[in-house]
């Protein structure tokens, strides 16, 4: 019983560990985006500005390409750790549901085997058994 429960203290600790890692990622990730939001839109502003000058037009156009594909990158790697972290909260909620079953399952089954040992050693204990 002691096993079976650090067992379970043990894959929680690192599964919820592991979570935790995916949502600090995920918050990473989302930072990141809103930074390169902000160049974005930083670098557009000054397209505006400098419409006329043609020099720097064709550099800043650049730029603002750059930003927009770092953006989409981002944008898709944080769609994928959305999913990543939904999926592992659903994970750890089946699992605790499957640990709660275990656990109590290796109660009843602790409770069969002292009893089956009792009636072994205390044989006059089966009398009380129910008719």
């Amino acid at each position: 019983m002691e096993n079976f429960h650090k067992c379970l203290k043990t894959f929680l600790d690192k599964a919820i560990r592991d979570s935790e890692d995916s949502v600090y990622n995920y918050n990473t990730v989302r930072i990141e985006m809103d930074i390169t939001t902000q160049m974005i839109a930083q670098t557009k502003q000054r397209l505006n500005t400098e419409i006329n000058d043609r020099q720097e037009y064709r550099p800043v156009t650049l730029i603002l390409r750059e930003h927009e594909q770092f953006y989409k990158i981002k944008k898709d790697k944080y769609e994928l750790l959305c999913e990543e972290v939904i999926q592992k909260f659903e994970l750890l909620e089946i699992k605790c549901k499957d640990d709660i079953s275990n656990y109590l399952q290796s109660i009843n089954d602790s409770m069969n085997i002292f009893y089956h040992q009792a009636i072994k050693y205390f044989p006059e204990s089966d009398s009380y058994k129910y008719k």
